[in-house]
């Protein structure tokens, strides 16, 4: 698959945070279909989706540098856009860059709006599922589906946290 829009927020005091990385989001494509991807999984998304995002960025004025900022406290985004070996990134602090610079912050918005309806989107796929399971196989053998899907999720967690420590070089 290939990347084609990458986000991430870095908080200044990440040693407060639950979440190692709240909204690390790809968006990447493969075969003509478009994928967003969080915390590990894949969601369908539609090119209009992406489009729309995209669009966003008609509004950014790169002919002026953004407003100075700086702090102690707040989030760091940077955004990377490629298409093959060409790509551009953006970083900025908490929101400060200015006016000409808006885009950006939409587009972060809608990005993230992007992500919980994915999420709730397939929450509700599986609330669906586990309900016809629920109805085919009875309460007992989704109890034992149940135990599987845990045990399957903290396996993932767990490749999750060790490639954030290899990334961050904590583990060689």
């Amino acid at each position: 698959m290939e990347i084609i829009i990458e986000f991430d927020k870095k908080s200044s005091f990440p040693e407060y945070s639950q979440i190692e990385r709240p909204d690390y989001i790809l968006i990447g494509i493969e075969k003509e279909k478009y994928f967003l991807i969080y915390d590990g999984t894949d969601y369908q998304i539609i090119e209009k989706e992406v489009n729309e995002l995209l669009g966003n960025l008609r509004s950014v004025n790169l002919d002026k540098l953004p407003k100075y900022g700086m702090g102690c406290d707040g989030d760091t985004y940077t955004l990377k856009l490629s298409n093959g070996w060409n790509s551009v990134q953006f970083k900025w602090w908490s929101d400060s860059c200015g006016e000409q610079w808006d885009g950006l912050f939409c587009f972060k918005e809608n990005l993230i709006t992007l992500k919980n309806d994915c999420l709730r989107r397939s929450r509700n796929l599986r609330e669906l599922e586990k309900e016809f399971f629920l109805t085919v196989y009875g309460e007992e053998e989704l109890e034992k589906l149940d135990k599987l899907m845990e045990k399957d999720e903290n396996k993932k967690q767990q490749n999750l946290d060790e490639e954030d420590k290899k990334s961050r070089g904590d583990i060689q």
